[in-house]
């Protein structure tokens, strides 16, 4: 049997756990409503061409969410479709990483973008891809 990588790892864990779409977006909702996106995502996740997202997702205001993920060569873009609170969007790919930001306010030790509920779509610009 061959080895697998640790994205794949994460895939197929997620498909045990019934996560349906194996390469849907980690998201959490804190208690306040605040949701949080992309904490997790194994950087080969988030590849040029490629976009990992989720739909529908349940919030605790009874809402639903849509989120999407999406990558060029040195830049990463969420785009969001429904209602948030706020929004922490946090890929490992961030943590002191991060050149520019479109919106929102930048943590570079902890790879964050804290984003408002106003904001729909966000692009990153990255240091190094």
């Amino acid at each position: 049997m061959a080895s697998s990588t640790a994205a794949e790892d994460a895939r197929q864990q997620a498909n045990r756990m019934g996560g349906g779409d194996a390469d849907a977006v980690p998201v959490a909702q804190a208690a306040d409503g605040t949701l949080i996106v992309g904490r997790g995502i194994p950087n080969d996740w988030v590849t040029p061409g490629k976009a990992i997202s989720v739909t529908n997702f349940p919030t605790t205001n009874g809402n639903r969410i849509s989120i999407r993920i999406s990558a060029s060569e040195r830049s990463v873009t969420l785009t969001l479709i429904g209602s948030a609170r706020s929004v922490l969007f946090q890929l490992p790919l961030f943590v002191d990483n991060i050149a520019t930001s479109s919106a929102g306010s930048v943590v570079q030790a902890t790879g964050t973008i804290a984003l408002s509920a106003q904001v729909r779509t966000v692009t990153v610009l990255l240091r190094h891809s």
